[in-house]
């Protein structure tokens, strides 16, 4: 079967919030090693993500059906870690030598987006954590302090976000001088704004896997 066809069947079990057609479908998918999980994550789940945030139809999606959607997103991630660590370990990123934490900022509560960040760093053998949604600022920075990572991935998806980024960037730079770690952000509201990258004290902007396989040879 062809990947439009394939992805237009996801699609439609998607907005039909038929969980179970969505994730036999994805399980079949990487059953059947017709995608990877990259291939999964991008071509499929961020994809139709990407579509209901747009809101590119002639109505807006009401917000409950977007929590729906996302719910069964978030079920497809989690059902398909077994997966992540196979292709890790085919791979051969068995030894972990690169620290990444993986967050959301305060109020943000959009974090599939970088859910899906953490399972491909850990594809690409860093040792991860994912501190999830809605991180107040201080508690970013303790968790930088105590974990001492090479990487820091922050994911965006409210417009109104990017303010309370570009601070907390500024006090990252000032509490960690020289700071040792990189900054990494992504995100609908990032990948959606003209010039935020030049606008920000950042190291990285992440769009797909093969940034993060960028970034990785950046760190070694």
């Amino acid at each position: 079967m062809s990947y439009q066809k394939n992805y237009s069947e996801f699609l439609n079990a998607l907005h039909q919030f038929d969980k179970n057609a969505v994730v036999a479908q994805s399980m079949s998918l990487l059953e059947s090693g017709q995608v990877t999980i990259v291939d999964l994550y991008e071509n499929y789940l961020a994809k139709g993500l990407s579509e209901i945030a747009s809101n590119n139809k002639s109505q807006s999606i009401p917000i409950w059906q977007e929590h729906v959607m996302s719910n069964i997103v978030r079920s497809v991630i989690e059902i398909s870690y077994p997966y992540v660590q196979k292709e890790k370990n085919d791979i051969g990123n068995n030894t972990p030598t690169l620290k990444a934490v993986v967050l959301c900022l305060s109020e943000e509560y959009h974090d599939l987006g970088a859910r899906m960040v953490q399972d491909f760093l850990e594809i690409l053998g860093f040792d991860t954590l994912f501190i999830g949604a809605n991180t107040p600022d201080h508690e970013i920075e303790d968790a930088i302090a105590s974990i001492q990572p090479n990487l820091v991935c922050i994911s965006i998806t409210s417009y109104y976000h990017l303010t309370q980024l570009h601070k907390l960037a500024e006090s990252l730079d000032a509490k960690f001088t020289p700071r040792q770690f990189k900054l990494a952000i992504g995100g609908y509201a990032v990948n959606s704004s003209n010039n935020v990258f030049k606008q920000l004290s950042v190291d990285y902007f992440i769009t797909s896997f093969e940034d993060l396989k960028d970034v990785k040879e950046g760190l070694l």
